[in-house]
């Protein structure tokens, strides 16, 4: 029970900060339209957000040993991502370190959205053996 009420924690603050990276780029104080919408902390905050609310909706339907395993992950792997995004630059001119924030953001949210697949389904059939 306990993981079900950090999962619907988890899902509720990531759709949140979703919503707040969309109105955040898609602001009508703005100076160009909203389809350059994709700037440097807005996308960041959108892309990030949204690869942890799809996870945790899908783990909303699972047990609970699912959720512990993959909130292992999450655990390390969240604040390595917010790491390496801080760090990363804002612009790349370059060809020899082509990743700005933008491309980092999108690169690292979809590892962590196809780790944390291929885990729960480890993890799912793991426990349908067992039982």
């Amino acid at each position: 029970m306990k993981t079900k009420i950090a999962n619907i924690l988890l899902a509720s603050t990531s759709f949140v900060v979703f919503i707040y990276g969309i109105l955040s780029a898609c602001s009508p104080d703005s100076l160009s339209s909203c389809h350059s919408y994709f700037r440097d902390i807005p996308f960041t905050i959108w892309a990030v957000s949204l690869s942890v609310f799809l996870i945790s909706a899908i783990l909303f339907f699972l047990r609970d040993e699912v959720f512990t395993t993959w909130g292992k992950f999450a655990v390390v792997f969240l604040p390595l991502t917010v790491f390496l995004i801080w760090i990363s630059p804002t612009t790349s001119n370059d060809f020899i370190t082509p990743f700005d924030k933008k491309l980092t953001a999108t690169f690292l949210s979809v590892i962590f959205f196809l780790i944390s697949l291929v885990i729960i389904a480890i993890k799912s059939c793991k426990l349908r053996k067992s039982q």
